[in-house]
């Protein structure tokens, strides 16, 4: 595929090596600390223990207490107390065996030599989808066209938009036999009847067809962290791919500017629909984004019960070149698309907090020179609020969309929103416009950041402390003005559709007691995440 030039003068950053999912960095796994940090570290986690025993403990005796058996209260709350503790260090000595038996590295997947690695750029054909509804519409025509493969890691799937896709995935398999397709996802939105679909279809077509239902592992020590795949992309062919923020589920492929929606119990928490968008990229990045992929794989597949795989998992050969398409995607579909330099970064569990894309969102906010544009679902995350409050007292005007509390705000979304106002307050207080996404009932998903007019980063990722040192990410980062202008109108139409947070909200005696309301209720949600996650 011959692509133009990118004419721009760059100011991309370049990366060091990337070690990819399923990669511990040097020095980050459990064996290689030194011995003295391994001794604090089972300190730190043994006092939490026992300071969550003895608030189990009180909070048993005064249960005890208030339901008149005041002779009980201090049996039951030495009983509640050694129970917990005795748990909690079952829980610990589990999670060190793990830290040693399974938290071992997974290999890096062999692929051509045509792959460019992680964090190396290459030209490739990019469009910006206009909505969620935009981007499913978008995959489904990929998948439509896919003739050898296709690869898919949507995070949350389900519903009835997930049915379709499946039934369309059917007619492929059995139009052509030697097609293959691989599908992972988390289990959170799946329905009975995408199950039932799912196995009928690893049953017809064993060596075709595999899916991996992933659950989310939980680790106790040495600290209290989750463990999941977050990751949201399509790859078809080897030749294209899409990532972002949009899911393969019902909730998730709105366009997020629905009105008069009839919610369903799941709605009413989550939302009716999603403002969100993806990167839809032919060129040499499919080719990374696929092999990344296959080590996501890799590493689900070890921690995955037999119970949640369907089909077989053949084995696939990345070092084979993938078939050139007589008609490119982009031209089959009728996008011309825009040239642009690109590359793509992953993280995960293994990285912690030197996780690959916060220092590349770091390194980018860091070097802006003019103008930074934030579109996050979150904005929970002290080391990159530093770095836009930090760039806004150089100058640099920063603009932060994201979901807020207001009477709008779906109910879920809310404990996200309070800590996302209070955040966003601090930053307004050095010229940072802060916009608080105001559609009824809509939840603001993206997670796109440009910089200064010319370099664009999508993908899964959150700017939260669970897809810092929890979760499996990936974000593409592109470099044209052209992505980032076009990037910058939609966000536009996002700030038209939102309120902004201004500082006039909070002064006068009212404006005091509902800024020391906000900071209480956002305090105790930032020291509830933190006391586990940090």
């Amino acid at each position: 595929m011959s692509v133009l030039p990118v004419t721009e003068t760059s100011i991309r950053p370049e990366f060091p090596e990337q070690q990819g999912i399923g990669r511990y960095k040097a020095g980050a796994h459990w064996k290689d600390l030194p011995l003295i940090e391994k001794i604090r570290t089972i300190f730190i986690a043994a006092m939490k223990i026992w300071i969550a025993s003895i608030a189990i403990a009180l909070i048993a005796g005064s249960i005890a207490s208030l339901a008149l058996l005041p002779h009980l209260a201090l049996l039951v709350a030495a009983v509640a107390g050694m129970s917990a503790a005795i748990l909690g260090t079952c829980l610990a000595a589990s999670s060190i065996r793990d830290l040693y038996k399974v938290g071992d590295d997974n290999p890096t997947t062999p692929c051509s030599e045509e792959t460019p690695k992680l964090g190396k750029w290459s030209q490739n054909r990019v469009y910006m989808t206009e909505n969620s509804a935009d981007s499913v519409q978008m995959k489904l025509k990929l998948v439509e066209m896919a003739e050898h493969s296709i690869e898919i890691s949507g995070s949350f799937c389900g519903g009835v938009i997930f049915d379709e896709m499946l039934t369309l995935i059917e007619k492929k398999l059995e139009a052509n036999p030697k097609l293959t397709v691989k599908i992972i996802f988390c289990d959170d939105l799946v329905t009975s009847t995408n199950r039932k679909h799912i196995a009928r279809l690893g049953k017809k077509y064993p060596n075709q067809f595999y899916t991996l239902i992933t659950k989310i592992q939980l680790h106790y020590f040495p600290t209290f962290r989750p463990e999941g795949n977050h990751t949201k992309m399509v790859v078809v062919d080897g030749t294209i791919c899409m990532t972002g923020g949009t899911g393969i589920q019902d909730m998730l492929s709105r366009e997020g500017t629905e009105k008069g929606l009839s919610p369903n119990l799941t709605e009413r928490f989550l939302g009716i629909g999603t403002r969100d968008m993806d990167a839809m990229i032919e060129g040499p990045l499919a080719l990374t984004m696929r092999q990344q992929f296959y080590q996501l794989l890799a590493k689900w597949n070890k921690k995955t019960s037999s119970g949640e795989k369907y089909g077989t998992d053949a084995p696939v050969n990345l070092v084979k070149k993938p078939i050139a398409r007589a008609v490119p995607f982009f031209d089959q579909l009728g996008i011309t698309g825009s040239p642009a330099d690109a590359t793509l970064l992953a993280s995960g569990f293994e990285h912690g907090s030197e996780c690959e894309i916060k220092l590349a969102y770091l390194q980018m906010i860091r070097a802006a020179q003019k103008t930074i544009y934030i579109a996050n679902l979150n904005l929970n995350y002290p080391e990159i609020q530093e770095a836009v409050e930090e760039a806004a007292r150089r100058g640099i005007q920063v603009t932060i969309i994201t979901n807020g509390d207001n009477s709008t705000t779906p109910f879920l979304t809310k404990i996200l929103g309070v800590v996302n106002r209070s955040n966003m307050y601090g930053l307004s207080q050095y010229g940072v416009k802060c916009h608080e996404f105001s559609r009824d009932n809509i939840l603001y998903h993206k997670k796109v950041m440009v910089v200064d007019g010319q370099l664009t980063t999508i993908g899964s990722f959150n700017i939260s402390h669970d897809c810092v040192i929890c979760y499996d990410e990936e974000v593409a980062i592109i470099d044209s003005v052209e992505i980032a202008s076009k990037t910058i109108s939609s966000l536009q139409q996002d700030i038209w559709m939102s309120t902004p947070l201004l500082k006039s909200e909070y002064d006068g005696i009212w404006g005091t007691v509902r800024f020391a309301v906000n900071e209480f209720r956002a305090a105790v949600l930032m020291q509830a995440t933190g006391y586990f996650f940090q």
